[in-house]
């Protein structure tokens, strides 16, 4: 009876235990995204083996009855599915991660077209938000420097100014080569705002900024930038330098409540390298100072500095000497009358967006505020106010619309004065005394509001900043509305309207009283830019078993106009204010309107063939306003293919996961600028208040013919490691041809200029971009990024005219006294041309019979194009801390300083003192003559004393000019001491070549380290994120060999007259802050 008891007992719990074990139950739970902890709308969550499921709602919350036997299924789209047994669990949280195999990278490429990248035929770079705001500048083109393959690029030394882009070279000998900006889709004006700058200066040389500066950085996706022809086709006439595509932010939100954020970025900028000035000796003249009469103040005898243009006084003890300003005072050493005269520069911005999304659409405003100021008092103070709003809507189950408006108002006062200006207080500075004490320089004006100060070049830097200003007040508008139609599954119509309208209007104003101007100046001028453009393309995409096929044909117009005034008042009756009642002479006014316009049809076509072999295909003609009537049309077509050898030949592993060969081969062709074939007259001036006209310089040409570019490139791409190693390898080959340049005319011809098409360059490189997770742990990552390129530049031909026996082999585009930026025919663009120390047939260097250099003019003394480019930025992250850093180098090319060559000649710079102390000596302290100096005494007796130093003694041999030839030939070997005012006054005159100088360069170019908040604690304040983080931008120069405190990146302007350097700020460093939260 026992056993049988015990038997049942068994069986009874065998049962019940079954049945423990199928009981049902609810269970429920939220999905987020692994990532950003973000709640998951739409995730399917299915029972293994049946049908039965939920789907998470906009929470990402669900609820599900189930068994303890049973297994959840999570899946979502671009997202690693998960399984997830239940047991006795009644709640559960799942972190989905990005499925990297899943998902393919989709780029925007021309037109707003997305492609996978892969199949892509040309080569294309992208750099995203978070790169971007790493080292956040409020300018995003120089965002970019050292992050893109084959993209040079120049920033300004002010904030406020105009970066020069260049991609894959100098192609174009007229036009400033750089790319077109396109954001959402639609072109944008950028033109720079420096183009009517000098470098030798003038009285307004004002830069005015120009490219993409004023977008928000915190609105930017990402950039995508097409590099060739051959991607940029699509784009025409425009988009011959290659393309800049922004993409802005819409709505990101996977629920339907609200989301903002708020941006708070605090930076301080600080000159971080000055030039090696000397202080020994100060204002004077021969190692003198108040040597004759003419020197001293009438009054009390003193030493007169005003009198002094130069520092090759003697030395600074204290003497007792008349002010600038009229005040007597010491003749000593101010070691930091340069540092002293700077100030931290500030750069707040702030920035909040709202933005939400629904099942059918979404809307993002954002709102940002720009502060700023700069190195020096006064100087480029900028206020800048940008208003976002960008909406996308599902209007019908076939129709959807995305509009965006921008607003930009932007008010600029006081934009330092560039290059060679007296107006520019750091060019001014060049000039100045060794001894010149700040204090001693105030006032800076007289009772009667004239300047204190050198009556030639050294003016009061003073009266530069608080004497003379401008201010500008900028409005931009910028509109986009997108339609985007299905007609039937995989057709659609797209049409698009974008603008681009720009308002400004400013003033110039230059005080009377000063010792370059004293009559004073002021001017007004408003400068209205509005650009629109219309779009409308079918697009096709189908797939046919293993055929993809994706089809756009359309049309497209751009119009232009520009609306320019502006008028001069050249003398003021009264100082200290600028009105057009103010005016002692008749005013000159210019108004100019120009208008262009440009008529397209294109069309594209990708095949593709089982996700390994791709065909592209696209042809476009634009009709250009600016072209002749017979002219005006141009066509060019594009052809490319894509072979994806990993999936052909089923070849992927672990360690090679992707593989892909490509190439192309396109042609683009360019127009001109507006009104460059009717001729037309100048405004030449005012004549007992009549105006009178004159021919333009420039005769124009009613047989202009579109430039033409052909471009070929091939390439390969891996991915190695599932890929945590990408690796992306591009040669290119651009040829552009039948340019628009100008070429001189005979003198009586009436103008100085004619316009032809003629002359072709060259542009050949090597482009290596490489990419690597290196360390990848739960705690810890490590990523590393590489890119280096090489351009190599040459210009083929110019112009050759066999009947008329015209041969031009030299264009000549920037020049300051002797030196010169050409393009040669034989030679990479940017020739630095000069004087050099003339040497004859044996290498030997010649001087004339009072030991300083014989000059050999119009000698090559270098180029201005880089040999190769590479950048490195890596990023480590230890749980929630983030560290990174960039580092950008250009490595060859040259530069001409000015700015040194002035300070040398000027007895300034450490430099001049070479041999400095020893002529003093012999020349001032013993009175020795030329002759002594040189072994010699009275009646032709040997001096003694030969072997003590007495000045400078060159190295060279002494020539005299043979009568018959016109050479010159050594005659023997120097015995000359030189003065050292006359070697640096004269001989570094005579050869360029001391100033002219490698400008390679290795900078630190941004680092940051943030630390974003743990969610756990963020989760109390319903905060979705936040990081704080310290950034820096060029906090050091790694490596240069210009002079210290010239900038080995130093430029006069945007232009391609690169590598002359005058007047340009020293180099600076941002220090500062960044602060993010989102909710």
């Amino acid at each position: 009876m026992k056993r049988i008891i015990t038997t049942i007992l068994f069986i009874l719990c065998i049962y019940s235990s079954s049945i423990a074990q199928t009981e049902q139950h609810m269970i429920s739970g939220v999905v987020l995204e692994e990532a950003s902890d973000f709640p998951m709308p739409g995730v399917n969550v299915l029972i293994k083996g049946t049908t039965k499921g939920a789907v998470t709602n906009v929470e990402g919350m669900f609820s599900l009855e189930v068994s303890n036997e049973d297994i959840l299924i999570f899946s979502f789209i671009g997202m690693e599915p998960q399984e997830i047994k239940v047991g006795f669990q009644t709640s559960i949280r799942v972190l989905l991660k990005e499925d990297a195999k899943q998902l393919k990278e989709v780029v925007v490429t021309a037109l707003g077209i997305n492609r996978e990248k892969e199949s892509l035929s040309y080569a294309t770079q992208q750099v995203d938000s978070e790169e971007l705001l790493q080292g956040k500048q409020s300018d995003i083109v120089t965002n970019l420097a050292g992050k893109l393959a084959g993209v040079q690029i120049t920033s300004s030394d002010s904030p406020t100014g105009s970066s020069r882009v260049v991609i894959r070279g100098v192609s174009s000998l007229a036009k400033d080569n750089q790319p077109l900006y396109v954001i959402d889709g639609v072109p944008i004006e950028s033109g720079s705002g420096d183009a009517g700058v000098s470098v030798g200066g003038g009285e307004n040389n004002i830069d005015y900024g120009g490219g993409a500066s004023f977008i928000n950085p915190e609105d930017i996706a990402d950039i995508q930038v097409l590099k060739g022809a051959n991607a940029a086709a699509l784009y025409g006439s425009r988009a011959t330098n290659g393309v800049i595509m922004i993409t802005t932010k819409k709505s990101s939100r996977k629920n339907n409540g609200w989301g903002v954020s708020y941006g708070l970025n605090y930076q301080m900028r600080e000159v971080t390298q000055f030039p090696d000035y000397q202080n020994v000796y100060g204002a004077g003249n021969s190692f003198r100072l108040g040597a004759s009469e003419q020197f001293l103040d009438p009054e009390t005898g003193l030493p007169d500095l005003n009198q002094y243009n130069r520092s090759w006084g003697s030395p600074m003890l204290g003497q007792a000497v008349m002010g600038y300003n009229g005040q007597p005072t010491t003749y000593d050493v101010n070691k930091n009358n340069i540092k002293d005269f700077f100030q931290r520069g500030t750069n707040l911005t702030q920035s909040i967006s709202l933005q939400k999304s629904t099942a059918d659409g979404s809307i993002y405003i954002s709102y940002t505020h720009l502060n700023a100021d700069d190195i020096v008092d006064t100087q480029n103070e900028q206020v800048r106010n940008t208003f976002n709003i960008r909406a996308t809507q599902k209007i019908t189950s076939f129709l959807d619309i995305d509009t965006k408006v921008t607003y930009v108002g932007e008010k600029t006062d006081n934009r330092m004065q560039k290059n060679g200006s007296a107006m520019n207080p750091y060019y001014v500075f060049t000039f100045m005394h060794r001894n010149a004490n700040l204090e001693s320089l105030k006032p800076w004006k007289d009772e009667n509001g004239n300047e204190f100060g050198r009556k030639n070049t050294f003016s009061n830097p003073y009266w530069a900043i608080y004497e003379n200003s401008n201010n500008d007040q900028m409005d931009r508008i910028l509109p986009n509305v997108t339609l985007d139609a299905k007609i039937v599954d995989g057709l659609s119509i797209k049409t698009r309207v974008g603008g681009d309208m720009q308002f400004r209007k400013g003033e110039v104003f230059n005080n009377k009283g000063s010792v370059n101007d004293p009559d004073g100046f002021f001017r007004t001028f408003n400068r209205d830019i509005t650009v629109w453009n219309y779009e409308a393309f079918l697009n096709y995409t189908k797939r046919f078993n293993k055929l993809d096929i994706l089809v756009n044909v359309g049309a497209s117009r751009f119009d232009r106009r520009m609306n320019y005034t502006r008028t001069d008042f050249n003398s003021l009756v009264a100082p200290d204010f600028g009105s057009s009642s103010n005016t002692a002479a008749y005013p000159e006014v210019l108004q100019t309107e120009e208008k262009k316009r440009i008529n397209s049809v294109f069309a594209t076509s990708s095949i593709g063939y089982n996700d390994m072999i791709y065909l592209d295909l696209s042809a476009r003609n634009d009709w250009s306003s600016t072209l002749p009537a017979g002219n005006n049309s141009y066509f060019y077509p594009s052809i490319g293919t894509s072979f994806v050898f990993t999936n052909a030949f089923d070849i992927s592993n672990k360690v090679l996961s992707f593989g892909k060969i490509r190439g192309s081969l396109a042609q683009v062709g360019n127009d001109t600028d507006f009104n460059q074939i009717n001729n037309t007259y100048n405004f030449g001036g005012n004549y007992n208040g009549y105006s009178w006209v004159t021919n333009q310089t420039v005769m124009r040409n009613e047989d202009l013919k579109p430039e033409s570019t052909v471009s070929w490139e091939l390439g390969a791409e891996f991915k190695f490691f599932g890929s945590r190693v990408t690796f992306d390898a591009t040669y290119y080959e651009n040829v552009t041809s039948n340019q628009i340049i100008r070429i001189d005319m005979p003198k009586g011809s009436g103008y100085d200029f004619k316009m032809i098409n003629a002359g072709e360059v060259q542009n050949t490189g090597i482009e290596l971009v490489l990419g690597a997770r290196v360390i990848d742990t739960k705690a810890f990552q490590w990523d590393l990024n590489v890119n280096w390129s090489k351009n190599n530049s040459l210009v083929k031909s110019l112009y050759k005219d066999e009947q008329s026996g015209v041969d031009i082999t030299n264009i000549r585009y920037r020049a300051l006294r002797n030196i010169s930026v050409n393009a040669e025919v034989g030679q990479p663009f940017g020739v630095i041309r000069g004087s050099t120390w003339l040497t004859d047939d044996e290498g030997r260097k010649l001087v004339a019979a009072d030991g300083a250099p014989i000059q050999n003019p119009e000698q090559v003394l270098g180029n201005a194009q880089p040999d190769w480019l590479g950048g490195v930025s890596s990023k480590f992250k230890y749980k929630n801390f983030d560290f990174g850093f960039l580092i950008d180098a250009k490595i060859g090319g040259h530069v001409f300083s000015e700015t040194y060559s002035r300070a040398e000649t000027w007895g300034n710079t450490h430099s001049s003192l070479a041999g400095r102390d020893d002529y003093w000596y012999s020349n001032v302290i013993l009175g020795e003559n030329n002759s002594e100096r040189a072994g010699i005494g009275e009646d032709g007796r040997v001096y003694g004393d030969i072997d003590r130093s007495k000045g400078i003694m060159l190295d060279a041999w002494i020539a005299e000019r043979n009568p018959e030839t016109g050479e010159w030939e050594a005659v023997k070997k120097n015995d000359a001491y030189i003065s050292p005012q006359l070697f640096w006054q004269l001989g570094t005159s005579n050869a360029n070549e001391y100033n002219t100088y490698d400008a390679s360069y290795v900078k630190l170019r941004e680092i940051s380290i943030g630390y974003t908040i743990p969610n756990k604690v963020l989760k109390r304040f319903k905060i979705k994120r936040m990081r704080v983080a310290a950034v820096a931008r060029n906090l050091w120069i790694i490596y240069q060999n210009t002079p210290k405190g010239i900038d080995p990146e130093a430029a006069s302007y945007s232009g391609n007259g690169q590598g002359l350097e005058i007047g340009s700020l020293p180099p600076t460093s941002t220090l500062g802050f960044d602060f993010r939260v989102n909710f």
